[in-house]
Formats: C-alpha cells, sequence, structure tokens
C-alpha cells in the first residue's frame, strides 16, 4: 500500500502482512512560540521552509498549525508536512526488488481538503486540522491568516496526482476516499 495517511489502511496493511510506504512524512521542527500567534508560525514556514524545498524538489510542504488541538507541541515546534509528488526513487526500487511480478499495488487517495494559504509554488499554511473545530472555528481565531484556497489537508489529504503508477509494472488498486 502507498499514499495517503490513514490509520485504518495501515492496520489493513499489517494485518495483511503488506509494506505500507506513505506519502506524507511529518517533519518536526524546533520552534518556541506563542500557540495563538498562528501568523508568526506562517512566517517561520516561509524563511525555513523554502529552505527544505530548496534542497528537496521532490516534495510539497504543508505547514499545519493547530492551537485547539495541538496547542503544547505547537508551544515548541512547527509541524512542516512533506507530501511526495511523484513516486520516489527509492520506493519505485523497493517495489521493484521485493513484489512478486504481477502483485497487486494498493494506492490510498484522500480527496479531505482544508482551507489554506498559498506561501509559495510548493508550500501551503493550514489554520487548524481535522477534528474539533471547524475550518471557520479555526480561522475566526486572532491572527489565523486568511486562506486563499482550498488544499489537500496537511495531515491526511493527497496531493492530487502523485500516485498515477506504481513503478513496478504491477497491477493498481486505487481507494478512494
Amino acid at each position: 500500500m502507498i499514499g495517503a495517511s490513514n490509520g485504518a489502511l495501515t492496520h489493513l496493511a499489517a494485518a495483511m502482512q503488506i509494506p505500507w510506504l506513505p506519502q506524507t512524512v511529518l517533519v518536526p521542527v524546533s520552534r518556541h512560540a506563542e500557540p495563538e500567534r498562528a501568523d508568526l508560525a506562517l512566517e517561520f514556514g516561509r524563511r525555513w521552509g523554502a529552505d527544505l524545498l530548496a534542497a528537496n524538489p521532490q516534495v510539497v510542504l504543508h505547514q499545519m498549525h493547530d492551537a485547539a488541538q495541538d496547542e503544547l507541541m505547537i508551544a515548541r515546534m512547527a509541524y512542516f508536512r512533506v507530501k511526495w509528488q511523484a513516486l520516489p526513487e527509492a520506493y519505485a526500487t523497493f517495489l521493484a526488488e521485493r513484489l512478486t511480478p504481477g502483485a497487486p499495488v494498493f494506492l490510498a487517495e484522500d480527496r479531505l481538503t482544508w482551507p489554506a494559504t498559498r506561501v509559495g509554488d510548493r508550500h501551503w499554511f493550514q489554520t487548524g486540522g481535522l477534528g474539533g473545530l471547524s475550518p471557520e472555528e479555526h480561522l475566526a481565531a486572532p491572527h489565523a491568516p486568511a486562506p486563499d484556497e482550498q488544499a489537500p489537508e496537511a495531515e491526511w489529504g493527497s496531493s492530487p496526482g502523485s500516485w498515477t503508477r506504481s513503478g513496478s509494472g504491477a497491477p493498481t488498486m486505487i481507494i478512494r476516499w
């Protein structure tokens, strides 16, 4: 299984004794800050996210700042979630070397979106996250940057079109939700 973060599918992969290759990887970045200042978190991400993206052209960055659910954590770190834009070479090599010829590949695609602020060509900032408050409630907080588009949800959502081929020549089964 390859794709969007999903606890249920991760458990299913474990039960099936097959590998799980995630599209999204959490990169916690050390930062001391006021949790209620999402605007300052965005500026922090603008500064350091540019370096991360310059060094890693194969990913997009979804920065999430959720003062309702993650207050203690965001006081000490920024949540950078990187999402592969295409099947990484390491994943393609793993699939080619480890799969039995013709074995199926399950692609997990989560179409969940969230209002986000575009910071750069491959960088979005998301105030709040799924669970608890609605997007509107998160965005009503003082210092919340105004969103300018809907983007894949930082933690769960898939980058559109990222998993269009398995790299192994195997049949592909897409699981969408």
